[in-house]
């Protein structure tokens, strides 16, 4: 068993079907479909309807997924516990940052801005992905990044920010009771 598969299984639990999930997690329905099947081959269960034309979760599923959100939610804990003994780094030294797509619009970041972070920190991985907005926000909901940056106020509740300046993006936001090793931006 893969918590990747218990993601995917507690993603379908979460929007109502394989596509919604797949949508939501930023994979395709393949893979969400063959992460749950890998689970119900492993446990002799069926865990998926499959003759709907959107696959859902069966009964045994929705339990299934009650179950797995239990074990995740622990899985969390454990890495927010992690997290908060390493200045907000990720257990396997990974900081993810989700910036969002300027599409040619020019830079968010300076040429030499990563080759600075990484000389001030090398104990720190940064991994910079850049996203939409609306999956900016979306990756600290599911606690897939550490930290996003955005041009808009989030509209979820669970997320806080904090201002940044003229200079740089206007707002850093972080799952809330989180802590970040540092907010950069490109001045």
């Amino acid at each position: 068993m893969q918590l990747s598969q218990l993601e995917y299984l507690q993603a379908v639990a979460n929007y109502g079907g394989v596509r919604k999930a797949a949508r939501a997690v930023h994979v395709s329905p393949q893979a969400v479909s063959s992460a749950i099947k890998k689970l119900e081959s492993e446990y002799q269960i069926v865990l998926l309807d499959r003759s709907a034309g959107e696959a859902v979760l069966s009964p045994a599923g929705r339990e299934f997924a009650r179950r797995a959100r239990v074990i995740l939610a622990q899985v969390d804990d454990l890495k927010k516990y992690a997290q908060s003994r390493g200045d907000g780094v990720s257990p396997d030294g990974h900081f993810r940052l989700y910036a969002p797509c300027l599409h040619g619009r020019g830079r968010l970041f300076s040429e030499n801005w990563y080759d600075s972070f990484e000389r001030s920190h090398p104990q720190i991985h940064l991994d910079v992905w850049h996203q939409p907005t609306a999956t900016c926000f979306e990756s600290l909901v599911l606690g897939i990044s550490d930290a996003a940056i955005s041009f808009e106020e989030p509209r979820d509740s669970v997320l806080s920010s904090k201002y940044l300046g003229e200079k740089g993006a206007q707002g850093s936001f972080v799952p809330s009771g989180s802590s970040i090793c540092g907010c950069y931006d490109r001045s």
